[in-house]
């Protein structure tokens, strides 16, 4: 019953991945914003991640003003 603004996730977890938790988003809230962390070691492209609907990735270790502005135009908020 709650609106979703936006997702934020790494790209692995322990329990699924963060590709196919990507994709099952999308698809049930397309509208929604995704924005995924990424280390060197990550199991998809960052064009894959892309193609399969993030608005934004970060790699690990990631600038917080960075991410904090990405967030901020994913949900509309002028920066």
């Amino acid at each position: 019953n709650n609106k979703i603004d936006l997702v934020l996730s790494d790209i692995q977890m322990p329990n699924g991945g963060g590709i196919e938790m990507l994709e099952k988003i999308k698809a049930k809230f397309p509208g929604v914003p995704v924005v995924m962390f990424v280390t060197g070691y990550s199991i998809a492209s960052e064009k894959e991640i892309y193609e399969k609907g993030a608005v934004a990735i970060f790699s690990k270790l990631f600038n917080k003003d960075a991410v904090l502005q990405a967030v901020m135009k994913a949900v509309g908020i002028s920066v």
